[in-house]
């Protein structure tokens, strides 16, 4: 397909790659079509080392993008995360984000956990080798991410030499790693101190009894003192993240969850917030609590609260319906509307020309009745283009203006909130994620 057009894809299909136990992935995005639950895009089925193949992938992935040019149906049809931009012809594979998924072993057993992440299988393949393949294909891009998942990350055969095998091997912009925090991991300890690790720890509950309905073992307290013992090494590094199920979602147990907080010295952590995926929508309930549980962490003093991209859409929809419903007789959802009405008419910046930045400028009811004045990103390569019709500029420009700031990326959002700080720009101009 010649690209000198706008046309449909995104950063998943054109330059990430998801490894799991027995195939390649593009995405582990997920959504709904028609009541069905799609995402987790298959790039091919994996038997052993020599199906790890760089022609292979980079024409399986070709051919998806055509094709969703083409309208033809494919596995991404009706996904929310396809952007219409300037991508590049995929003559070549550049690998850019990395995401390590080749187990389903865990420790635990969630109840709002996919089949594909749990059931103890192993990769047909060696990391190793796929590594080395790699590296000898310069199939990897300069400013890699890598992402550590599964299963339980820490429970992999030979994770820690694994680990330091491709920090080494790849020295990535970024690594993240999600883990359940049951067995400490000296190599995560070393990574978190010395800044090149971002973890993040999902805990869904804040009784013992919850946590053991949710998670399936009693583990509770372990889980909140290996945070701690993280959270000492590097308190920027560790995430806090509390997934909302129809378990969990109680005001007494998220009270609870609070006092865990307070009582491990947590409240100024980092915290991301979500719920379960297998639900198309989000309920009543559920979106009084996510807005209970985020006003409680912002009131003890949370250092940044947000939304994970799973969440994203859902909470879109949802706060377009809240605005456009308009429910004063709801007490719990009027903080949305009056928030809306506050800042409409007024004008933002958006930091993020990613997949996040798409769907805010096309979904946010807040940008339907307001203005971007602009963009910015720190890919050079985007500056002077436009998204959305809106140009793309570098992030030294919030320097020139006072607007009010959007962060549009849930992976890197503690990055650029950070980022900001360090600019010497105050942390008020970033706005509430609850609108967003």
């Amino acid at each position: 397909m010649i690209t000198n057009t706008k046309t449909y894809s995104c950063e998943s299909l054109h330059h990430a790659l998801y490894l799991a136990p027995g195939m390649l992935r593009h995405c582990c995005k997920r959504f709904f079509v028609n009541g069905q639950m799609r995402g987790d895009v298959k790039v091919y089925s994996v038997h052993s080392d020599e199906d790890i193949d760089v022609a292979r992938i980079l024409t399986t992935k070709r051919e998806l993008y055509d094709s969703i040019n083409r309208e033809i149906e494919t596995q991404c049809s009706g996904c929310p995360f396809l952007t219409l931009d300037m991508w590049g012809p995929l003559d070549k594979l550049k690998i850019n984000i990395l995401s390590i998924e080749s187990h389903t072993v865990c420790n635990m057993k969630c109840t709002y956990c996919s089949e594909t992440y749990y059931g103890g299988m192993k990769a047909k393949y060696s990391l190793r080798k796929l590594l080395e393949r790699f590296l000898a294909a310069d199939a990897f891009g300069e400013d890699i991410d890598i992402v550590w998942g599964g299963g339980e990350p820490t429970l992999m055969d030979d994770f820690e030499e694994s680990f330091s095998l491709f920090a080494h091997k790849l020295k990535p912009k970024s690594i993240k790693l999600f883990t359940n925090a049951i067995k400490y991991s000296s190599v995560i300890e070393k990574y978190l101190s010395n800044g090149l690790l971002t973890i993040t720890i999902s805990t869904d509950a804040g009784t013992k009894e919850t946590f053991k309905k949710v998670r399936g073992v009693e583990a509770l307290e372990k889980v909140f003192c290996n945070i701690k013992r993280y959270h000492n090494a590097a308190s920027s590094g560790v995430v806090i993240k509390y997934i909302l199920t129809e378990d969990n979602c109680g005001f007494e147990e998220i009270d609870k969850f609070l006092e865990q907080l307070n009582k491990y010295e947590l409240n100024k952590s980092h915290f991301q917030l979500s719920a379960d995926f297998k639900n198309q929508d989000l309920g009543k309930e559920q979106t009084k609590s996510l807005i209970y549980l985020y006003k409680g962490l912002v009131r003890n003093g949370a250092n940044s609260c947000h939304f994970d991209d799973h969440l994203r859409p859902r909470w879109n929809r949802k706060i377009k319906e809240i605005y456009n419903n308009n429910d004063k007789q709801d007490n719990d959802f009027q903080v949305i509307v009056d928030y809306i009405k506050e800042f409409q008419d007024k004008a933002f910046i958006v930091w993020g020309a990613g997949q996040i930045g798409y769907m805010m400028i096309k979904h946010s009811p807040l940008f339907e009745i307001s203005k971007i004045v602009f963009i910015v990103d720190k890919d050079e390569k985007k500056h002077g283009k436009r998204l959305c019709d809106i140009e793309i500029k570098s992030p030294d420009s919030i320097k020139q203006v006072d607007y009010p700031i959007v962060i549009a990326s849930s992976r890197f959002y503690n990055e650029i909130s950070r980022e900001i700080s360090d600019m010497g720009i105050s942390k008020d101009r970033i706005m509430d994620n609850l609108i967003f």
